[in-house]
């Protein structure tokens, strides 16, 4: 089913220039998910790299009814430059999400000018790279980080849970450890090869103790 999107990728990543990365995952395996890319020095991700957060919570929250795609939302990638992101889903003949074709635009260079002008007519500087976006469509917040490894997604996921929580992730209570279980598992962190033993790492307590957590959650 993916096998015709391969070339599309090519395609679009000729057509739209070098700026503009071109991304096909095949989520049957969401730890290996890029099956095509061009441009991907943008990310510096390569075929074989994993999918991404975004992409991960879409697979557990779903998609609004007859939603097909997101467009124009702010994606981060190493360095803290920033892509003008859209994503369209791929689903089978059962409406099930099987892959993504990711396009997006390296626009850090864009925003560099464009503060530029804006001191050169005193005018205040964003403190952020794009302002505030809404999504066409699909999910209600909507940000992606683009990682190359599975080691960098996995530590992303569970930094953003767990620095929401003002007391170190070693010394959190009982109802925050599975709270913080709770959002990780919306997030996707366990459909990630690994996500689980990072996590006990970080709380430094079992994958067993994960376990239980994350049977309290699903049955709550």
């Amino acid at each position: 089913m993916m096998k015709p999107y391969i070339s599309l990728v090519q395609f679009l990543g000729l057509a739209l220039g070098k700026n503009t990365e071109v991304v096909l995952h095949d989520l049957a395996d969401p730890n290996n998910s890029i099956i095509a890319i061009a441009n991907g020095h943008i990310s510096g991700r390569k075929i074989g790299g994993p999918t991404t957060d975004l992409v991960l919570k879409v697979l557990k929250e779903g998609l609004k009814e007859k939603t097909t795609f997101i467009t124009n939302y702010t994606a981060q990638v190493k360095g803290n430059n920033a892509c003008r992101s859209s994503s369209f889903f791929i689903k089978d003949e059962k409406e099930k999400i099987v892959g993504v074709l990711c396009v997006n635009v390296d626009i850090s260079q864009l925003a560099e000018a464009r503060k530029l002008l804006d001191s050169l007519i005193n005018c205040e500087v964003p403190e952020k790279t794009l302002p505030p976006q809404k999504p066409t469509a699909g999910l209600v917040e909507v940000f992606e980080n683009l990682h190359d490894s599975i080691d960098d997604a996995l530590s992303a996921i569970i930094d953003n849970v767990l620095s929401k929580y003002e007391a170190e992730p070693t010394r959190l209570s009982l109802d925050e450890r599975i709270d913080a279980v709770r959002k990780l598992n919306e997030n996707g962190l366990f459909l990630l090869k690994g996500g689980l033993s990072e996590l006990a790492k970080r709380l430094e307590i079992s994958e067993p103790t994960i376990y239980r957590y994350l049977n309290q959650v699903k049955e709550s």
